[in-house]
Order: C-alpha cells, then sequence, then structure tokens
C-alpha cells in the first residue's frame, strides 16, 4: 500500500507540474506576464524617513521593475513624493509618470501630455525635477530644432525662447521653481549660453553671460539665493567650473566667475544645497564637490575593473550626510551596475554599494522568455534613498526600474525616538509639512510656529524662518528637528518660500 501511495503521489506531482509549465506557456502568450507591481513588503517597515537616513546606508536594495505595458521603458527621475517620472518607447519615447501608494502598489504609468505640432510625435526626454515633483523639464526631440518644455499645473507646454534658438535644453529646476538650462543660438556663428526660466513660463528666459575663450557655456543648478552653477568648455583646454549670481528680477549681478580647485570635469548633477556630482576626464572616475567649501572628494569605484561615474545627489540630511547615485561599467566586458555611495558630514565615504538586478520573473514578454537581467544604470535618488533607473535585459530591452532599501537591514533599533518632516512650498508663501518622525508610541507632536490647516504655514516676511518640531513618546522621551525656510520678496509674485 505505501509503495502504491507513493506512486499516485508522484503521478499528481507530475500532474501539478504539467499544469504550472500549461499556466506559464499560456502567460507566455500574453504580450505581459501577470505580475503584482508592487513594493508592499519594502514599505510595511518603513521608517526611515529624509533626514532620519544618516551616512549608514543598507547593504541590500531590492529592485523592482515598473508596469510598462510591454513598451520598453526608463525611470529618469523618482520625487519625493513617491512620484516616479521617466519615458516609454511608444513609436517615439513619450513622458510618464508612476506613483507608489501608501500600500505599495505602483500605478500605470500615466502620459504627462502631448506638445504642439510640429513636435507631438518627437521623442520627448525627461531630465529635471523640483523637489515636490509637481515641476518636470525636458525637450524634444535630438536634431533639428529642440524645443524645451516643462510640465506644470498637470500639463505639458514648451518654454519660450529666444527667436535665434536652435536648441533648448532645460535641465533643472530650483525649489522656487525656477529653471536653469542650456540654449544653443547661431547668428552667424554657434554659440551655447546657459538661461534661466522664471515661473509662470510665459516670457522668453534670461541668458546668461558666456565665459571669455569658450564657446560652450551650461547651466545646470541655482540654489534658494540666485546663485547658478555651470561649466564652459572650450576644445583644447580643460572644462571650468563657474558661477553667476542673479536678483529675484532676472538681472545678472555677477559672473561667470571662474570656481577655483576644480577642473576638467564632467558636471552631471547637483542638489539644492549646490553640491555636484559627475566624472572626472578622461578617466572616468566619480567625485562629489560642495561648492560652499571648495571640497572635491573622489568617490571610489567597485573591485576590479571599473570604471564609472556618479549622475545624482539628495539632499544633504540633518547630520550632513548625502546619498549620490551613479553606474559602473567592467571595461573588460562593458557591463553596467547601477551603484550607491554615502558621504558623510566629515567626508568620510561609505560605498560604492551594488544595488542589483531585478528577478528574472517580475516581468517576461514572449517571445522570449523568462531572460535575464544582465545591467542595470541608476539616474535619479530622493530624500528616502530611493533609486530610480533602468535594467537592461539579454535581449537588449529595457525596463524602468526602482530600488528600495531592505527595511530589516536600514531601519533604527525598536524603540528609538526620531523627529523628522518634510516640507514643500511651491512658489509661494505657504508651506506644507508632513510629519515622518519615528517611535513606537508617540503621543504629543508640537510645532513651533503653529500649523494652520493641520498642515500649513503662510510666511508673511522675508528671511529665514525656523520651523520646529518637537515630539514625545509614553515614556517621556522626546526628540526634535529643525528646518530653515528661506522666503524672498519678488515684485511680481510677493513672498516666495523654499
Amino acid at each position: 500500500m505505501k509503495k502504491q501511495n507513493n506512486t499516485i503521489s508522484k503521478r499528481w506531482q507530475a500532474a501539478a507540474y504539467g499544469v504550472a509549465f500549461l499556466l506559464i506557456m499560456m502567460a507566455g502568450c500574453d504580450s505581459m506576464t501577470s505580475f503584482d507591481h508592487s513594493v508592499t513588503k519594502q514599505l510595511e517597515n518603513q521608517t526611515m524617513l529624509n533626514s532620519q537616513f544618516s551616512s549608514t546606508i543598507a547593504d541590500n536594495y531590492i529592485a523592482t521593475v515598473l508596469p510598462g505595458n510591454g513598451f520598453s521603458s526608463s525611470a529618469r527621475l523618482i520625487a519625493n513624493n513617491d512620484n516616479i517620472f521617466g519615458s516609454l518607447d511608444e513609436n517615439y519615447l513619450k513622458a510618464v509618470k508612476w506613483t507608489i501608494a501608501s500600500n505599495g502598489d505602483i500605478s500605470e504609468p500615466v502620459y504627462l501630455g502631448e506638445l504642439p505640432e510640429p513636435w507631438h510625435e518627437l521623442d520627448q526626454h525627461v531630465h529635471g525635477i523640483n523637489n515636490k515633483g509637481d515641476i518636470v523639464v525636458g525637450w524634444a526631440g535630438r536634431s533639428g530644432h529642440v524645443p524645451g518644455w516643462v510640465w506644470t499645473n498637470g500639463e505639458m507646454k514648451l518654454l519660450p525662447e529666444p527667436d535665434d534658438a536652435t536648441k533648448v535644453w532645460p535641465l533643472y529646476v530650483s525649489g522656487e521653481g525656477l529653471i536653469v538650462g542650456t540654449i544653443d543660438t547661431y547668428v552667424g556663428e554657434y554659440e551655447r549660453s546657459g538661461a534661466v526660466w522664471f515661473p509662470p513660463y510665459d516670457t522668453a528666459p534670461i541668458l546668461l553671460p558666456v565665459v571669455e575663450d569658450y564657446n560652450i557655456t551650461s547651466a545646470r543648478a541655482i540654489d534658494s539665493h540666485g546663485k547658478v552653477l555651470g561649466w564652459a568648455r572650450a576644445s583644447g583646454i580643460p572644462d571650468i567650473l563657474v558661477h553667476w549670481q542673479i536678483d529675484s528680477e532676472g538681472n545678472i549681478l555677477s559672473g561667470p566667475d571662474k570656481i577655483d580647485g576644480i577642473e576638467d570635469i564632467l558636471f552631471i548633477g547637483a542638489n539644492q544645497s549646490l553640491d555636484i556630482v559627475g566624472s572626472i576626464k578622461p578617466v572616468e572616475r566619480p567625485y562629489l564637490f560642495k561648492s560652499d567649501s571648495g571640497q572635491k572628494i573622489e568617490l571610489g569605484l567597485l573591485e576590479g575593473d571599473h570604471s564609472g561615474y556618479a549622475v545624482a545627489i539628495n539632499q544633504r540630511k540633518q547630520d550632513g550626510s548625502v546619498q549620490i547615485v551613479g553606474r559602473a561599467s567592467r571595461e573588460s566586458t562593458n557591463d553596467r551596475f547601477a551603484v550607491l555611495w554615502s558621504v558623510d558630514a566629515s567626508n568620510s565615504v561609505t560605498g560604492p554599494v551594488d544595488l542589483g538586478l531585478p528577478d528574472r520573473m517580475q516581468i517576461s514578454t514572449r517571445p522570449p522568455r523568462f531572460l535575464e537581467f544582465i545591467s542595470a544604470i541608476a539616474n535619479s535618488i530622493s530624500n528616502k534613498n530611493w533609486v530610480a533607473g533602468t535594467s537592461t535585459r539579454e535581449d537588449g530591452k529595457e525596463f524602468a526600474t526602482i530600488w528600495l532599501p531592505d527595511q530589516d537591514e536600514a531601519s533604527p533599533p525598536p524603540g528609538d525616538l526620531t523627529a523628522s518632516f518634510d516640507y514643500s512650498c511651491s512658489n509661494s508663501a505657504t508651506c506644507t509639512f508632513t510629519d515622518t518622525s519615528t517611535g513606537d508610541d508617540i503621543v504629543n507632536r508640537d510645532w513651533d510656529p503653529e500649523l494652520n490647516n493641520s498642515d500649513q504655514i503662510t510666511f508673511t516676511k522675508a528671511g529665514e524662518h525656523t520651523v520646529t518640531l518637537t515630539v514625545s513618546d509614553s515614556d517621556g522621551n522626546s526628540a526634535s528637528a529643525s528646518e530653515t525656510i528661506n522666503c524672498r520678496s519678488h515684485p511680481r509674485h510677493g513672498i516666495r518660500c523654499s
């Protein structure tokens, strides 16, 4: 009897395998297999947000492929409000947005909009975003006349440009909504200069003075005080880092002025503190440059025959640390790796950490089926240290990907009480605050000054304003966190804060 039961069991097991295989084959006949696009497991114990995430970074990240409707896709930007922006390759690149809900579910991609003719079917390249994630910039096409665009108030529209412009490249959006970038012009001779657009983006940008003896000048970042950073390039001489100073009315107060201590570099990304990341030329070594202190820090590479560069950096945390993402390439095979570094206030570097690849079963098309992911690049990092980028499969198809830290490794010890909060001012005098404090039993939250409408403060004067949150638990423990809000008086728009 025992032998007979084992035989029956094996038959049932074989039948079960057969059914499973049939289901896989049936799923393969669709354009995409069924997959639960969510990051619920990573978010269940999500306790480290924004300023709490210090220079200690998780050893393991979990890669999740975003929904893509069967098209090749790329995640280019990740905002602090958990929106992800990128593109789908649907005959041409279309700019899209994904949203991660509080329960971890990831939305299907939503198109940002269409540009007017004749640019309505040009590739929509996504490049810059503000902290809140409600202003996105990019450009359309690569050759011919290249217009720049801005997505704001849920709509996409063209950015104004000078009459002699041939290519417009908006690259960066400040907390106040100022956009900086580069404009190519041709009036008898070619010239590339930095540009600044002011909201509501209805008037032509101001063009920044070019650097003498350099035919390419690019604006790459701007802070809340009107300091613009960029670089200049010319054939046969090293690239240099430069800055300008503008006021709230668009008047150029000074510049371009060379910044000493950093030359022959690629300036790729920056944060609101004007910390800069990129690559040292020509050997492709990633670096961080702190513009306020003039310190250049080399970030290091993965072990082996690697080169690489840093592409994006988040805001400085309360402990002075920043996190940086980039990509490394193995020179012998040209394999690419998405990597993460952290640099603390004393400039000690942790990493690089290889973020890893998605599991091949996350997404599969037929033909072919169940191909491995072989490489990845990281494009953006939020203040929560969530990373957005692209993973490439064996057949060359690309998939938008996000990486979230393994919370079991990244979370602070149970019982810790930590105060923290996010805020966004969205080009107005009213700022919205979100409490992100953590602790086992928080019983009280005190804001100074007090919030109106439960989560907002409206500032009536220009200058620096300190906002403090103090939390306490049932055991009598307390913790505080503070942020400085910078408010400026604008002649047309009144008080604007960041």
